[in-house]
């Protein structure tokens, strides 16, 4: 997995760090394990598996150029920067006019470098992990509403690897029809999963269940 770190950054004037026996570091290093073998399902689709984490990059770090001509034949180019540069200005104008660096904004920028260094190893073939760092993003925001027994309905989802049949998600939590009904309604409308034919459902949110198994075995 990998694992992008701020670090105290080197001495200004390049010279030895001040602590005894410490190593010259850069202001941030990228580490990431050597993974021993991927999962050959995921690497075949891996252009079509990481669509909706790009998506969510994109949102954050596009940017647009459109080209237009005028009724006078003359073209008109207009440039629009994605949340992070309406951000980022705001922040220069504060450092700029109130010499304050915001500590919310280099939090945020931390995090989404990090983030993007993970989609961006996840492309290249570095590391597996890419949706556990969604999961902290996307998952774990979406389900601290959900109770203990929407948790345990999801979970039985996860034992299938496509859209889960209410009847054996009924028989793998040992309920009647109407009490699994009344948390398959709930969950659909918290939006973490959707109904995809009579008498089935799957998760709404991408990698869910990927997440959620994880998380199963790591409290094992």
């Amino acid at each position: 997995m990998s694992n992008l770190e701020d670090v105290p950054p080197s001495p200004p004037d390049g010279g030895s760090p001040s602590r005894p026996g410490a190593v010259a570091l850069y202001p941030a290093r990228l580490e990431i394990a050597y993974p021993d073998r991927l999962n050959r399902v995921t690497t075949a689709f891996r252009l079509v598996l990481v669509v909706p984490i790009v998506i969510v990059s994109s949102v954050l770090t596009a940017e647009g150029t459109q080209s237009v001509q005028t009724s006078g034949g003359a073209w008109a180019t207009t440039t629009s920067a994605g949340i992070t540069g309406g951000l980022s200005m705001a922040t220069l104008l504060l450092i700029l006019f109130r010499r304050r660096y915001p500590r919310w904004w280099f939090d945020f920028a931390l995090e989404l470098t990090r983030f993007t260094a993970r989609v961006g190893a996840y492309v290249a073939l570095l590391t597996e992990g890419t949706h556990r760092r969604l999961g902290a993003l996307v998952y774990e925001p979406a389900l601290v509403g959900a109770s203990a027994i929407d948790k345990s309905f999801l979970l039985a989802m996860t034992r299938d690897n496509g859209p889960s049949k209410m009847a054996d998600i009924q028989d793998r939590l040992g309920v009647d029809v109407n009490y699994a009904s009344q948390y398959r309604l709930r969950l659909i409308a918290a939006e973490l999963i959707e109904s995809t034919n009579h008498g089935y459902v799957d998760f709404a949110l991408p990698y869910l269940r990927e997440y959620l198994r994880d998380e199963a075995a790591a409290e094992m």
